[in-house]
């Protein structure tokens, strides 16, 4: 990249192109943005965004840009800015009703895209949620999560609704859920649905779906759970198990059904470069 960088976005746009933005390194937090070219494997660096961001979101829509919320720099911000890939440029869109960070964004059916937790100022755990609306450039609150929680993962689901699952109270690492609740777009809230059975946290890459609509989770924790029913009521269940438990790891479904599990760092804070092979 044109810049080392963590704690950053990357985003694979219609066009196919990937949009990287934001993070940090020793520098500090970055405001830099650049596009990565599978074709010819070359990093180009385009215009800044607006402000310095870490831990932000960025959510590809249904026309092509890109939502950019919240992260931190000099503070938290409730700021939001759309990326436009045929400009390539950045531009302001309406504030967030909350400063948040480490918070989930995700793609909703028609459009919008529901903004849940993270952590405000003085890192303080949020419950909130809300819904940023394309053709309005706005926010909106709704309905609660049961639990604060930052560092979770959301899943949207074929039917429309989002799985928010696990996460962390920032409680001195003992603070990690289990807590699933699944979004409802049509009223707004969120119905609590059964606790995975382990808590964790810190995987919000984690999370892969399979061919019959269930997903696996892993990461946060040693054990591999499936939800056999995604946004219903049925129990996850504990089905493998790695050597240890590895959190910002990732899982991605391959072509062939099967899920790649990759990388992490365990409870000693030491990054590995491992990798498993997940078959149903």
């Amino acid at each position: 990249m044109s810049y080392t960088r963590g704690g950053h976005t990357a985003t694979l746009l219609t066009g196919g192109l990937v949009l990287i933005t934001g993070g940090w390194n020793l520098m500090g937090v970055l405001s830099s943005a650049e596009l990565y070219d599978p074709a010819s494997e070359k990093f180009t660096t385009i215009g800044s965004m607006s402000i310095r961001r870490g831990g932000c979101t960025a959510t590809l829509l249904n026309d092509g840009r890109v939502l950019i919320c919240g992260g931190t720099g000099r503070d938290v911000t409730a700021s939001a800015e759309l990326f436009d890939p045929v400009r390539k440029s950045f531009t302001p869109t309406g504030n967030m009703t909350v400063p948040r960070y480490s918070h989930t964004a995700t793609l909703l059916p028609g459009g919008r895209v529901l903004v849940a937790g993270g952590l405000t100022r003085r890192d303080a755990v949020l419950a909130s949620a809300e819904v940023y609306d394309p053709g309005t450039g706005t926010f909106s609150a709704v309905g609660d999560m049961a639990e604060q929680r930052c560092k979770q993962a959301a899943v949207g689901l074929s039917g429309g609704e989002i799985l928010i699952l696990g996460g962390t109270d920032q409680t001195a690492w003992r603070g990690d859920l289990a807590l699933i609740e699944r979004f409802d777009p049509e009223r707004g809230n969120f119905i609590r649905i059964p606790d995975m059975k382990r808590p964790r946290a810190r995987f919000g890459m984690a999370v892969a779906p399979l061919a019959d609509g269930s997903l696996i989770v892993a990461g946060g924790d040693r054990a591999i759970e499936l939800l056999n029913s995604a946004g219903g009521e049925a129990e996850p269940s504990i089905i493998a198990s790695l050597d240890r438990t590895y959190s910002y790891s990732t899982a991605t479904t391959l072509y062939a059904g099967s899920v790649l599990i990759l990388g992490g760092y365990d409870e000693k804070g030491e990054t590995t470069d491992r990798a498993w092979l997940f078959r149903k």
